[in-house]
């Protein structure tokens, strides 16, 4: 809805929706770890290890559904 806002075609907005799924998928797993005490580069290593492979098959097979 975002690049449908702005104007934007098919492939900005499904460049912006990726990124928008990695920063919040990646921003609410570090915050459970942080408040476990653990630190943010700690935290953020182990988010980047255990949700990249996760995040990118959700965006790859909903985009090739809905694109």
């Amino acid at each position: 809805m975002i690049g449908m806002a702005l104007g934007w075609g098919i492939t900005p907005t499904i460049a912006l929706a990726v990124a928008l799924a990695f920063l919040y998928g990646y921003a609410l797993s570090t915050l459970p770890l942080l408040s476990a005490a653990l630190g943010f580069f700690a935290a953020l290593s182990v988010v980047f290890a255990a949700e990249t492979l996760s995040i990118a098959t959700m965006e790859v097979v909903d985009n090739l559904v809905m694109a």
